[in-house]
């Protein structure tokens, strides 16, 4: 739920004189981060990125940037598809879906540190939808991938806003990793796990370079995530659950755990492989030999109220049979201390923070919305004083009525969470 920024209104008043009104965006609720592609956090600033139909929120891991919640608005008012920050967290590149779909790029911060969101290039090529959109540290290339209807894949000097190379793709990619080395990228998708050369300096203008990797029993799989653990060694994930390593472009290994949860997205940290699974499932396991190292806290069950939660132990305190959202976006990063973001397919969004001692996990902050049409919404009378003021209700279609405020205080529990009661 959300509402355009600088829109203009005409106000009428008795004389039917009209002044124009400019109204900015000051918050949205929810988020469409259903793919891994629809999330992203910069690591060195620890600034967060998520798709939001129409628009982009960007805010911090604890939500309490200094200018609030900045949010990045397309001209076109097209659904954003994808998202990811530059190497420096200065620039934004994202892709969409409509008529005329365009890879944008936008300028996030001034010299100053101050929030712009202003677009600064736009790159129209792919049709119908653009699935997945990467900056290649170091370099000036931004990589982006159409859709299977589209079929193309093509690297930009984002800088001086010149199309460097193309490819062209014949299956549904699902995601993007790019090598430790900047050399190369690997797209995954139906039955396709394909290497691609990134361009060098005298190539540009040429075709990509591509070698699909030899998947053997795996030929008939369908990939879903993917990522480098180093040049050579690559992880992905499939649709039935399993994590299947590749050495050299060729299949080396299928690794499958004994568990009711099953992966469906992948992140990687300085240590550590991070799976999130079904059931609302995040396990840690070691780099080197994917042995299993830990696992974060549930995030809020199908049915609570998150605002009741005081602490991270109050949402391992749930009933029996009590059912999770799936998680379907997962980011890592360690600017401060080891943090994990996990976007789940019921909308909700939750950071969790390393802790010390016997004290492993912390949850950072969270945010929760509307799964599908949000139908009613009604503001609170002010003259009631039950609910503080500025309060708002509203009604989905998921069968749940919210209440939410804008002005509520942040504190390490409820930091970042704007509702103050569900109801389902």
């Amino acid at each position: 739920m959300g509402f355009t920024t600088q829109e203009k209104f005409f106000e009428f008043d008795d004389q039917m004189s009209s002044r124009l009104l400019e109204v900015k965006l000051e918050a949205v609720f929810g988020r469409t981060a259903v793919s891994p592609n629809s999330l992203d956090v910069h690591e060195q600033t620890g600034r967060i990125a998520y798709v939001a139909g129409a628009s982009v929120v960007l805010t911090s891991l604890d939500g309490t940037q200094a200018f609030g919640e900045g949010h990045l608005v397309g001209a076109a008012r097209h659904p954003f598809t994808c998202l990811a920050f530059s190497s420096c967290g200065r620039y934004m590149a994202t892709g969409e879906s409509g008529h005329q779909p365009h890879v944008r790029l936008w300028e996030i911060y001034d010299d100053a540190g101050n929030f712009t969101g202003q677009s600064i290039r736009s790159f129209p090529f792919h049709s119908n939808s653009v699935v997945a959109v990467r900056f290649v540290s170091g370099t000036n290339l931004l990589i982006s991938v159409g859709c299977q209807h589209d079929g193309t894949i093509c690297v930009w000097d984002w800088r001086n806003g010149t199309k460097v190379s193309t490819g062209k793709v014949t299956a549904v990619v699902n995601a993007i990793a790019i090598s430790p080395d900047n050399t190369m990228c690997v797209t995954v998708g139906s039955k396709h796990v394909k290497y691609w050369h990134l361009p060098a300096g005298d190539s540009h203008g040429a075709g990509m370079q591509s070698r699909s990797a030899i998947l053997a029993d795996r030929r008939s799989s369908v990939f879903v995530d993917v990522v480098f653990l180093d040049n050579n060694k690559v992880l992905t994930v499939t649709e039935d659950g399993a994590l299947v390593e590749f050495l050299n472009k060729k299949y080396v290994k299928t690794y499958r755990y004994d568990d009711h949860s099953i992966p469906l997205c992948v992140s990687v940290t300085k240590n550590d492989v991070v799976l999130g699974c079904t059931n609302g499932v995040i396990r840690l396991y070691d780099k080197d030999d994917l042995t299993m190292r830990g696992r974060l806290p549930h995030p809020a069950f199908i049915g609570m109220d998150p605002a009741s939660a005081s602490s991270v132990e109050a949402f391992e305190v749930q009933p029996q049979q009590a059912r999770y959202p799936d998680v379907r976006a997962l980011c890592c990063t360690s600017s401060m201390r080891e943090s994990f973001i996990a976007a789940y397919s019921d909308r909700s969004m939750f950071v969790f923070e390393r802790g010390k001692g016997s004290d492993p996990w912390r949850k950072l902050s969270s945010s929760m919305a509307h799964v599908g049409p949000v139908t009613v919404v009604k503001r609170y009378p002010s003259h009631f004083t039950y609910l503080p003021g500025g309060s708002f209700i509203t009604a989905g279609a998921d069968g749940t009525v919210r209440i939410w405020n804008m002005s509520r205080k942040c504190d390490r529990v409820h930091c970042g969470l704007k509702q103050i009661k569900t109801f389902f």
